[in-house]
């Protein structure tokens, strides 16, 4: 099982941006993605997480460049693993 976020519509299409995707698990960070946006209006990245037992609980998403602007974030709850 996988859980993902995407990124789209960042600033402006000409200049190139450093984003991060930090993941949150009970408020604690577990994992900070970097990703190079490219000069596109269409530009779309996104990163996900692969789910276990361990991983349920509340989790949040934050994008950001590297100073530390936040573009969007997403939070949800994985509360059951098994399939």
């Amino acid at each position: 099982i996988r859980d993902s976020v995407a990124s789209r519509g960042l600033g402006d299409v000409y200049k190139r941006q450093v984003l991060f995707h930090k993941w949150y698990h009970k408020g604690m960070l577990k994992s900070k993605i970097k990703m190079e946006s490219k000069k596109s209006y269409n530009w779309r990245s996104w990163s996900y997480i692969t789910v276990n037992p361990q991983k349920t609980g509340d989790w949040r998403v934050v994008i950001e460049d590297q100073g530390g602007t936040r573009y969007d974030s997403l939070s949800f709850v994985i509360n059951d693993y098994s399939i």
